[in-house]
């Protein structure tokens, strides 16, 4: 696969089980921390939603995090056969490698399957992006300014002044059946035609909170996310994480417009007088932030009526650094434990080279290195129990491998340098015979020997039965 097909394999098989997780986390976080304020709430979904659309793709970046300090060691399985397939970077992380799915993704009819997939989920996602901009582009533009009475516009300019904002525009639309805000191309409030038989104290409470929405700039903010999780629009648990953000959004709003005007009681009364007028049950259009959107009048009401004890300061800074911590220590699990693409997969380079006489020919994958110097001799094999990978022979499969120490000596003298080690893995995936064939001195011959002695693999197999194999192994020394 070239790096753009392996970065969309990856990417999928990661998502199915990542976002969820996120997403079911998230959520057992936030049932805890349930006192802790819509704000809290809204950020923490954000911050999943982020997540999920980001760790997914670090595997094909192969741009996992470092942990073990500024100098440290990286390793490739270089394999010989006619079947090449296993190359390993290291790590001192646990790294799950996918060997069948990624082998069984190869086949290019699966390839292709899951680009269509792919390819389609865009196509329907960024269409639907742009119908709703076309849509709001179109209201805007059918909207004409309206004259409010001077109860209601006195009683809306408090309102702003409350919450920090100067006078805002009000148009009426015929398109509309929801209030609604946009800032494109500037800060809008939008009101139906209807809305101007509406009660005074409703039709404050209604464009308090959109003036809420202007305050927070959630019309570009929610156009952000959408363009962001175009990426993972075919997942629905980020269409769940988006209905989060909605719903604590929407907390946050009416708690602002509820300060704003006549306290939360009677902004609570004027929600459901709005959610009974019939100019008012049908949706508004896409990205404009109605003032019943969200679908959870209920639960806003009890919000808002709720009486609640004041939390006091450092119960709100512990909870909101208890929250994101086990939020970031979540990510770094996730990532932990990523599908990471093996051999072909994760190979940056391939080098041929001449066997030694009576060798089948093969390739040299080597991932996580420098260009090579050249390629490493192949172990010595005359023990008839020691298979080549190649002709039927499955290569192994590293599983742990710890990552290698520098020496005192290389350490002080900031030296660097590739060391090629030879062993055999044999059929209980132990490493056994190793020895350098390539050293560089400075007590790194030693290190990389050490290291490989530790290593673990999944044993080669033959006809589904475990083999020893002989392997070359290429640590590489650099200083990060």
């Amino acid at each position: 696969m070239n790096d753009v097909v392996k970065w969309f394999t990856v990417y999928l098989i990661n998502s199915v089980w990542q976002i969820p997780v996120l997403a079911a986390c998230t959520a057992v976080v936030l049932k805890a921390a349930a006192r802790s304020g819509a704000k809290l709430h809204y950020r923490l979904w954000v911050g999943c939603l982020l997540l999920a659309t980001v760790l997914p793709a670090l595997p094909s970046m192969n741009r996992a995090p470092r942990f073990s300090g500024h100098r440290s060691g990286s390793v490739s399985v270089a394999i010989w056969g006619n079947e090449t397939k296993q190359v390993a970077s290291s790590s001192d992380r646990i790294a799950i490698y996918a060997d069948e799915i990624v082998e069984f993704t190869s086949k290019r009819d699966v390839v292709q399957l899951l680009l269509w997939f792919y390819s389609l989920s865009l196509l329907v996602g960024g269409v639907r992006l742009l119908r709703r901009l076309a849509v709001t582009h179109m209201v805007v533009r059918g909207a004409s300014r309206i004259q409010l009475s001077p109860c209601i516009s006195s009683s809306l300019q408090r309102s702003a002044e409350t919450l920090g904002l100067p006078p805002i525009d009000v148009y009426g639309s015929g398109r509309l059946r929801l209030p609604a805000t946009v800032s494109w191309p500037r800060a809008m409030l939008l009101v139906p035609v209807e809305f101007l038989s509406v009660p005074e104290k409703d039709a404050v409470a209604a464009m308090s909170h959109e003036l809420a929405h202007i305050r927070r700039h959630d019309f570009a903010t929610n156009l952000a996310i959408e363009t962001l999780t175009l990426v993972a629009f075919y997942h629905p648990a980020v269409h769940w994480i988006k209905r989060r953000i909605a719903d604590s959004r929407e907390v946050i709003c009416d708690e602002m417009a509820a300060e704003a005007t006549t306290g939360c009681i009677s902004y609570a009364r004027s929600l459901l007088s709005l959610a009974e007028a019939t100019c008012l049950q049908a949706t508004a259009p896409n990205l404009s932030l109605g003032v019943l959107e969200g679908n959870t009048l209920e639960k806003r009401i009890t919000t808002l009526i709720e009486v609640r004890l004041p939390l006091t300061m450092p119960f709100k800074v512990f909870s909101t650094v208890c929250c994101w911590v086990v939020l970031i220590a979540l990510s770094v699990g996730v990532a932990s434990l990523s599908i990471r693409p093996t051999a072909a997969q994760a190979a940056t380079s391939e080098f041929k080279s001449h066997a030694p006489e009576g060798t089948p020919t093969g390739q040299i994958q080597l991932a996580a290195t420098n260009t090579p110097q050249a390629a490493p001799s192949l172990p010595d094999t005359n023990d008839a129990s020691v298979r080549r990978i190649g002709g039927g022979v499955k290569g192994p499969i590293p599983i742990y491998q710890p990552e290698p120490e520098f020496s005192e000596e290389a350490h002080k003298a900031k030296f660097q340098g590739v060391v090629t080690v030879q062993l055999i893995v044999d059929k209980d995936g132990q490493p056994q015979n190793v020895h350098v064939t390539q050293g560089v001195g400075m007590g790194l011959d030693e290190k990389a020997v050490e290291a490989v002695q530790h290593y673990r693999f999944k044993p080669a197999t033959q006809n589904g039965k475990p083999v020893s194999v002989g392997l070359n192994v290429e640590v590489n020394f650099e200083i990060f």
